[in-house]
């Protein structure tokens, strides 16, 4: 479900962050209005069960001619502590993936940090892979 306004974008950025010990700092605000301005850019999503916002998940675009085409990447993927281990994460990131196909996506990608096995193996589960000897790089410009 489309997330109800900026203010609660940012909200749910804030939290994510703290629980990864990540900086919210004034480029990632910039980064959340930017995606929430234009679909071109990606999705924000607010996740609802039984009208209970539980969490959130963004889905961003690229292109890769590997793959012969676009892909999704699951930029962030977060679910409250006492909402987690139910289900909810393993039925919601299928709704994600239906959502991609349906976007004529061809692949999804995404981003786990080293130091969380528990989230790895979440995925492993759900049919995600390492890829091979290739390690994400970036350098900001």
């Amino acid at each position: 479900m489309p997330v109800a306004g900026t203010a609660t974008a940012y909200e749910w950025v804030r939290r994510y962050f703290a629980y990864e010990g990540l900086p919210f700092n004034s480029t990632v605000e910039e980064g959340v209005s930017r995606l929430l301005d234009s679909e071109r850019f990606g999705w924000f999503f607010e996740l609802i069960v039984h009208r209970e916002a539980v969490g959130y998940a963004v889905l961003t675009r690229a292109f890769d001619h590997e793959i012969g085409g676009e892909y999704a990447i699951l930029t962030d993927f977060f679910l409250l502590e006492p909402h987690r281990r139910q289900g909810l994460g393993s039925r919601a990131l299928e709704l994600l993936e239906n959502f991609a196909r349906s976007q004529g996506f061809r692949a999804l990608d995404l981003y786990v940090l080293n130091r969380n096995a528990g989230v790895r193996e979440f995925y492993h589960r759900h049919g995600f892979r390492d890829v091979g000897d290739r390690r994400p790089m970036t350098k900001s410009l």
